[in-house]
C-alpha cells in the first residue's frame, strides 16, 4: 500500500492538472468522491483537449498489487501540521451520500476520534456500508486524507478518504455519462491511444486490472495508463485459472489482446450484471460499491468455448465517472 500511496502522490501535481474534475471543490479541500439492460454505446467523434506534455521515457516502475492499496489525492500539496503535533483542519462543504470500498468482507472502517489512525476508535462501517455523509472538515495526515463523516446510523467521526467513494445506486449505473466513457474507453483500446485512456482512469484510486479472476490486480495510475500500450514492462498477474502458473508480462502483450477481442467484434453491454457464467464469484466483495458494466463477445459458432468476458468498474469523482477496475474471464475447463 506505501508504494502505491508514493506513487500517487509521486504524480498528483500532473493528474491534478488535467485529470482531476473541479466539481465545484475549494483550491484546499482534497479530490474526493461526493455524491441487466442491453445498451447502445455512443460514438466518441473527439478526444479530450489540452493533452499533458509528457516526459521522454516510458516509466518502468512496478506498480503496487494490492486492490485497495490507493488513496485519495489532495488538490494541493499536504498542509503543514502545527508544530509537528495536531494536524490542520480544513473545513469545506457538507456533501454525499458515500460509500465505503476496498474493505474486507469480514473487516471494517474503523471511524475515529479525530484524523489519523493513532486517534481511538469511536465506531465502524461495513464493507457494504452506504448513506454516509461527509461533513465538511478535512486533514492531510502523513500519506493520507482525513475526512470527518456522518454515518447512516448517525455516528460522527473520522475516517480515510481512501475507503470512500460517491454513492450510485446500481439503477443509475449506465447513466448518459457513463456510457460515454465506455464508449471512450472502447476507443482508446481499439486505437491504442495512451493520452485518452490516461483521461478515463479514476484521479482518486487510480485503475485496478485484473488478467485474470484468480489472480491479483495491477494499479496504474492516470500516469502510467498513459504508456501502457508502449511499456514494456513486465507485470505479475498472478495464476492462470486453468494452468495455476504464474502469468507475468506487459499490459501490451496481456491484456490489450483480450480487450481488443471483444471490443473489435460485435458485443454486448449490459449494466449492474455480475454474473459470468463458471464463476461463482467473480466481482470482489471488496468492489461492492463499485457499479459494473460488461462487456462481453459470444462464443464463435461451432465452437462456444472461446467467449469472453470483460467486468469493468466505474466511480464517480466530482460528480464525473471514471474507470475504477477491469477483471478478464475466459472459459476454464
Amino acid at each position: 500500500m506505501q508504494k502505491k500511496i508514493l506513487m500517487l502522490l509521486f504524480v498528483s501535481l500532473i493528474v491534478t492538472g488535467c485529470s482531476l474534475p473541479q466539481g465545484g471543490s475549494s483550491p484546499t479541500e482534497p479530490i474526493l468522491p461526493l455524491t441487466p439492460t442491453q445498451l447502445v454505446i455512443p460514438t466518441l467523434t473527439s478526444l479530450p483537449s489540452s493533452p499533458v506534455v509528457l516526459p521522454s521515457t516510458v516509466p518502468t516502475t512496478q506498480i503496487p498489487q494490492a486492490p485497495g492499496a490507493a488513496t485519495s489525492i489532495p488538490a494541493t500539496q499536504p498542509q503543514p501540521s502545527n508544530g509537528g503535533s495536531s494536524p490542520v483542519i480544513n473545513s469545506g462543504p457538507s456533501s454525499g451520500p458515500y460509500a465505503v470500498i476496498l474493505v474486507a468482507s469480514i473487516d471494517v472502517l474503523n471511524i475515529r476520534s479525530g484524523p489519523g489512525a493513532d486517534k481511538s476508535i469511536i465506531g465502524s462501517l461495513a464493507y457494504n456500508e452506504t448513506g454516509i455523509t461527509r461533513l465538511g472538515s478535512w486533514s492531510q495526515v502523513d500519506d493520507s486524507a482525513w475526512v470527518e463523516i456522518q454515518s447512516q446510523a448517525g455516528v460522527r467521526g473520522w475516517v480515510n478518504s481512501q475507503f470512500l467513494t460517491e454513492y450510485v445506486a446500481p439503477s443509475n449505473t449506465c447513466d448518459t455519462k457513463v456510457l460515454t466513457l465506455i464508449g471512450q474507453f472502447e476507443q482508446a483500446i481499439t486505437t491504442s491511444n495512451g493520452e485518452l485512456l490516461a483521461s478515463l482512469v479514476s484521479p482518486v484510486h487510480g485503475l485496478d486490472v485484473w488478467a485474470y479472476r484468480s489472480g491479483n490486480p495491477v494499479n496504474f495510475d492516470a500516469e502510467h495508463a498513459r504508456w501502457v500500450f508502449d511499456s514494456t514492462f513486465s507485470h505479475n498477474w498472478g495464476t492462470h485459472p486453468a494452468s495455476g502458473q504464474e502469468v507475468t508480462g506487459a499490459f501490451h502483450d496481456t491484456i490489450l489482446p483480450g480487450l481488443v477481442d471483444v471490443f473489435k467484434v460485435n458485443h454486448t453491454t449490459t449494466c449492474n450484471d455480475k454474473t459470468v457464467s463458471t464463476y461463482g464469484e467473480p466481482w470482489p466483495v471488496e468492489y461492492t460499491n463499485i457499479n459494473v458494466v460488461k462487456s462481453y463477445k459470444p462464443g464463435s459458432p461451432g465452437v462456444d468455448l472461446d467467449w469472453r468476458a470483460w467486468l469493468i468498474g466505474t466511480e464517480y469523482v466530482s460528480g464525473k465517472p471514471y474507470l475504477f477496475s477491469l477483471i478478464q474471464f475466459i472459459w476454464v475447463p
